[in-house]
């Protein structure tokens, strides 16, 4: 059975969130559209009515999916584990907002989707003034171990930990050419700034307009909400020199003290990604499996 291009499209994009047990409403799919097109919300309506009768889609209430686990109830009950932790969020916010060198904090991974399951991290991404990552990096590490909340790499792993597991530099926000992909295109649609002092969302996304090419429906959403955004504009440090020169400093003796444990992560003074799994790759397995599935009821 032949599929129009539309279709293909609706379907890699359902096929995508059911990696992560996340059905999707009539209004996701289109804002999650995998196209370089627009494409208005009314068509994409009238696609899932076609692939609901073709038996190409599965409808439980109003989310659609390809596969099973994929259902309502399970995205209700992680819709209310994430509520308790974002309770958790304006915590941390309220104490990781006084250190004066954070410009915006994010919420990454699936609590920025309200899919976290009961004892899921919460995952951040930390954007910093220029020349402070490394001093912002150990106070956080600090916070969290005060609180209780610090992961440790190769320690005893605590559940509802918070890992910091992004860290940029306000003029560093583009993500590199060779990791652009739907995975991260994915991910900076779905950030959620929840900290944003500056206006540093809009120039992060900005920044990031390649997403246009794998999901112009949800790029050009974000980029028209934010316009109305508040923001908190604080005082810049001014003791630039002292503060590069103590940046500096914590980076050499940070990256010392984890350079012989690196494997995949990304340590440079205006950025670090600490992800030691290749998160990227099992979940193109993943889809890859999905999709096979779905072929074999197209041929």
């Amino acid at each position: 059975m032949s599929l129009s291009g539309l279709e293909k499209a609706i379907l890699l994009s359902i096929s995508y969130s059911n990696i992560f047990s996340f059905p999707l409403n009539s209004r996701e799919i289109w804002l999650r559209l995998i196209s370089s097109e627009k494409v208005s919300h009314q068509r994409v309506k009238e696609v899932l009515e076609g692939l609901l009768f073709k038996n190409f889609l599965k409808k439980d209430g109003q989310y659609y999916s390809i596969i099973d686990k994929a259902t309502s109830q399970l995205r209700d009950k992680r819709a209310t584990f994430s509520q308790k932790k974002r309770q958790e969020v304006d915590f941390f916010i309220s104490k990781a907002r006084l250190f004066p060198f954070i410009k915006a904090i994010v919420i990454t991974g699936s609590l920025s989707v309200n899919n976290a399951k009961e004892n899921d991290d919460i995952d951040w991404l930390i954007i910093t003034q220029d020349n402070t990552l490394w001093i912002v990096r150990p106070l956080l590490i600090v916070l969290a171990t005060f609180y209780g909340k610090r992961r440790e790499r190769n320690g005893d792993h605590r559940d509802n930990s918070w890992c910091f597991n992004m860290f940029l530099s306000e003029s560093n926000l583009l993500i590199e050419e060779k990791n652009q992909s739907i995975y991260t295109a994915y991910e900076v649609c779905q950030a959620d700034f929840v900290y944003d002092r500056g206006g540093i969302e809009k120039k992060f996304l900005f920044r990031n307009n390649w997403v246009k090419k794998y999901l112009k429906n949800f790029w050009n959403d974000r980029i028209i909400k934010k316009e109305t955004k508040e923001y908190f504009n604080l005082q810049e440090n001014k003791n630039l020199l002292l503060t590069k020169i103590l940046n500096n400093l914590l980076f050499m003796i940070q990256y010392q003290y984890m350079r012989n444990a690196i494997t995949r992560e990304v340590v440079k003074k205006d950025l670090a990604l600490f992800h030691p799994r290749d998160t990227h790759g099992n979940i193109l397995i993943k889809w890859k499996k999905i999709l096979k599935d779905v072929k074999k009821r197209t041929d």
